[in-house]
């Protein structure tokens, strides 16, 4: 059964989902503990055919929609996630280049009975502080997703998910498991635009009640 799913919404970097496919493969111990859930834009078609020519490497999902662009990047996590098969869900993109650790699918399921988020490291220096006490590329329990019924309602995934699990459910910072994240300076990048959707706030209570409930449940 497959364990980890990655969640990865991708536009107009072959090259660079490329090289992170390959690390994905040549850094696990086992092929078959993982998926990659590939989310394209249908307008994207250069990217879609260039993947096509080297789909038959990898274990794969993929999703083509209609764009929706950066404002509503938690429609394309979300769509990944209702296809995914993997216990565990991590949040990626197509920036964050490659695996730099020799068999992280074996250090996730050491966590596979466990109701926490997993805070992998990633190689950027200016997030090192950040990273100590913030999620930047979460990996969820799938059951996460299921008990809120999405896994963001908000563009800022990573960003949504610490607050929803403040004071809730522990991150684990995993300093075993490291990426790089080099924040990609091209086409696609010059597209993207912070904080102009307005935060949730509503749906953020809803959702932290949701998790509380659960884990009331549990006797936590």
């Amino acid at each position: 059964m497959l364990n980890i799913s990655f969640l990865l919404p991708t536009r107009g970097r072959p090259e660079k989902l490329k090289k992170l496919l390959f690390s994905l493969k040549e850094t696990c111990s086992c092929v078959n503990n993982y998926e990659v859930v590939l989310v394209f834009d249908s307008d994207d078609k250069e990217h879609i055919e260039k993947f096509n020519n080297l789909k038959k490497e990898f274990n794969y999902q993929t999703i083509i929609m209609d764009r929706v662009g950066y404002d509503n990047l938690q429609i394309y996590y979300n769509k990944a996630c209702e296809i995914s098969r993997g216990n565990w869900l991590w949040l990626w993109n197509d920036d964050a280049s490659e695996m730099l650790c020799k068999n992280w699918d074996i250090i996730i399921e050491e966590y596979n009975d466990q109701f926490l988020i997993l805070n992998p490291w990633n190689t950027r220096s200016e997030d090192s502080q950040y990273l100590q006490t913030n999620t930047m590329f979460p990996i969820f329990p799938k059951k996460y997703v299921e008990i809120l019924g999405h896994l963001s309602p908000w563009n800022h995934v990573d960003t949504y998910t610490d607050r929803v699990i403040s004071g809730l459910i522990p991150i684990k910072n995993e300093f075993r498991i490291i990426h790089s994240h080099d924040k990609e300076k091209d086409k696609t990048s010059k597209e993207v635009f912070y904080h102009r959707v307005p935060f949730p706030q509503k749906q953020l209570e809803i959702d932290r009640f949701k998790i509380n409930s659960y884990l009331s449940g549990l006797g936590k």
